[in-house]
This record gives structure tokens, C-alpha cells and sequence, in this order.
């Protein structure tokens, strides 16, 4: 019988210790550059399946309603004091 020594110079322990979540694994295969990938992680933009494209989530502005006056200018120019992300 081997001993105690024998069998932890042998064993081949912590080998990966820098193991990665599902998630993570997934983030890394998203083929886009690194700054929009951790954006992904944070929530600010969302990946869209159909076309693999990265797109920045539906905002709600204050002082224009979604169904009659819709805010149609790019988010840059927008001058509202309020802006969220619709659910």
C-alpha cells in the first residue's frame, strides 16, 4: 500500500483553480471587442440574437409618451433630465 506521501505527491490537486462560470464562459464567446462585453455584464447594452448584433436597451424619456409622442432623436441629444430603461 502506497503511503500518505506517496499519494499527494502523486495526486494532481488544484489544477484549476481559476475555474470559470457558464456565464462567464458565454460572455467570452460573444465574438465583440472587450469594452462591449463588459457592458453586457454591467446591463448597459443587450445582446440581440437575430442578427448578433450589441443594441442599447428601449429608454423611457421623461416628457414624451411612448404612444403619441414618441422621443425619435439619437441619446446623445437628448436634453430630458430623466432617462430610464423601460421594462
Amino acid at each position: 500500500t502506497p503511503s500518505t506521501l506517496d499519494f499527494f505527491s502523486i495526486q494532481r490537486r488544484w489544477r484549476f483553480a481559476k475555474s470559470q462560470s457558464l456565464l462567464v464562459q458565454y460572455y467570452k464567446g460573444i465574438p465583440v471587442r472587450k469594452k462591449y462585453r463588459t457592458a453586457l455584464k454591467r446591463g448597459l447594452v443587450v445582446w440581440d440574437h437575430t442578427n448578433g448584433c450589441i443594441k442599447l436597451p428601449p429608454v423611457a424619456v421623461q416628457g414624451y409618451d411612448e404612444n403619441k409622442n414618441p422621443y425619435r432623436g439619437t441619446f446623445e441629444n437628448c436634453r430630458s433630465t430623466r432617462v430610464w430603461f423601460k421594462d
